[in-house]
């Protein structure tokens, strides 16, 4: 279906929710009640470099395919005040721009909503105060604007934006309005660590086009929306020019839907360097990745010993326990798909060796946990709809099982209950990056599990992960420092708009 400017798509089993408690969405309360922030927030003494962001959230037309033009909604930024070289456009493309940080920069940005739809842009993974995490009762109206203001506290990492209005999160995210944010810190840059041209943000994203070369949205909500063709950084049939040399790539999956089971066609390693939370303690060596919406994944990728002249690809290969969709709605999950396309067209000599170590991560204790002996639980259930806990997302609403004290560790275990429906929920926290202590299987859906589990990447720190029908996942993490309110949902999008959060 074409996605009506007047109107939002009709989605199946849709309900009207929001908020932060219970199903997608968690109207977490760190801290208590009386530890709501006010609705605006006052500009704040920066300590370190201010780099000051006008933001427009547009409807655009843009010439991606021959012919007619395609409708998008995109993510306009320019820098106000600040270092102009931070803000990085990409040349021809209607995805958002790249904004490149240090720890210790202050953000300060007004979004102005120039669309139809109410909007709101969230900073996934950044640990932020309630006013500036971008929550879904703080979408503005068309014409309206909404001011950030927040300290970069982030370890060196992937980070991106996104919007998070209920109901509009996955059509408006769909047609474009979506961009990376990188943070970099003094340690990371202290290792021999590809830079420059030779670290690529690369946002992954699928589309169903039709005849007209339009963006079709909602074809299937019960799995969510799946495309035919996968997008990079706005640009279908993506290839990357490459020297011989090494590569820091940053995988983004973008996708509202799309889990992928990434390996290189050519057999080349796949070293992974980073999670979403930044870097792993060191370099580990994977068959394959499993990248759900919302991952990312940082991948050593050295093409030094490459002829020149080859060419090869970044693929997802087939893996069963996914639902099937309807007639006409994009290539299944776990049907086999190319992500992009590498050219060796240039001879470079390259000095650059693997790191035997990357990062020190400290590592959690479940027996430090204030509630070691009984996590927080959180089933995910079916009854014509997803939900935690069999409750749905009501605005400002937090249950009592979502009352956290700020600086406790906790440990929480979410399980995915849906019977032989056959969804994967890729699940998302705000506010904090956790680790994840254990994974367990119920034994009749262990085959389908067994294919996909060495492309798990739990090394490292995480603040979005998949769980497989019949897979459970206990996570350790610690809440603070800011009290307040907070979210968590799936990150399959039409599953969030239908009140999964």
């Amino acid at each position: 279906m074409n996605y009506d400017d007047e109107k939002r798509p009709p989605l199946i089993g849709r309900r009207e929710l929001l908020a932060k408690a219970g199903v997608g969405a968690f109207g977490l309360l760190s801290g208590g009640l009386g530890a709501i922030l006010p609705a605006a927030a006052k500009q704040r003494q920066a300590k370190g470099p201010v780099l000051s962001l006008d933001i427009a959230c547009e409807r655009d037309t843009w010439p991606i395919f021959p012919g007619a033009e395609t409708f998008v909604e995109r993510v306009e930024m320019s820098v106000r005040e600040g270092d102009a070289s931070k803000l990085r456009a990409i040349p021809g493309s209607f995805a958002g721009p790249t904004i490149w940080v240090n720890k210790g920069d202050t953000v300060r940005a007004r979004m102005v909503n120039n669309l139809y739809q109410p909007t709101i842009l969230h900073w996934h993974g950044l640990v932020t105060d309630e006013h500036n995490d971008g929550l879904p009762n703080d979408a503005v109206a068309r014409g309206e604007s909404y001011d950030y203001d927040f300290t970069v506290g982030n370890r060196a990492g992937t980070y991106w934006y996104h919007p998070h209005p209920d109901h509009y999160t996955g059509p408006q995210s769909y047609y474009g309005m979506s961009g990376i944010f990188v943070v970099c810190d003094r340690h990371e840059q202290s290792l021999s660590l590809p830079r420059g041209e030779y670290d690529l943000p690369l946002m992954i994203a699928d589309k169903l086009v039709d005849a007209n070369n339009q963006l079709q949205y909602g074809s299937n909500p019960f799995v969510g929306t799946i495309g035919d063709q996968v997008f990079i950084n706005g640009r279908p049939d993506f290839t990357i020019s490459a020297a011989t040399r090494v590569y820091r790539l940053r995988l983004v999956n973008g996708s509202n839907a799309r889990l992928y089971k990434l390996v290189w066609s050519n057999d080349l390693p796949l070293t992974v360097i980073g999670t979403d939370g930044g870097l792993l303690e060191r370099p580990v060596q994977k068959p394959y990745v499993m990248l759900g919406p919302g991952q990312r994944i940082e991948l050593w990728a050295d093409f030094s010993d490459l002829p020149l002249g080859e060419s090869f690809k970044l693929r997802s290969l087939a893996f069963e326990g996914t639902a099937v969709g309807f007639e006409g709605s994009g290539i299944q999950n776990g049907t086999p798909i190319d992500v992009f396309s590498v050219r060796i067209d240039r001879q470079e000599p390259e000095t650059l060796t693997l790191p035997t170590t990357l990062a020190q991560i400290q590592r959690y204790d479940k027996a430090s946990a204030v509630n070691a002996s009984h996590p927080r639980n959180f089933p995910i259930t079916f009854d014509g709809g997803f939900y935690f806990n069999h409750l749905t997302y009501e605005p400002g609403v937090v249950s009592k099982h979502e009352v956290v004290e700020n600086n406790t560790l906790e440990c929480w275990e979410f399980s995915n209950r849906t019977g032989n429906i056959g969804i994967v929920h890729p699940i998302h926290i705000h506010g904090q990056s956790f680790q994840i202590y254990d994974r367990q299987i119920l034994p009749e859906y262990r085959d389908a599990w067994e294919g996909v589990r060495e492309g798990y990447v739990d090394e490292g720190w995480l603040d979005t992960f998949m769980l497989m029908p019949g897979e459970s996942a206990q996570l350790l993490l610690r809440f603070g420092p800011f009290k307040g309110l907070s979210l968590y949902h799936c990150h399959n999008l039409d599953h969030e708009d239908m009140g999964m959060m």
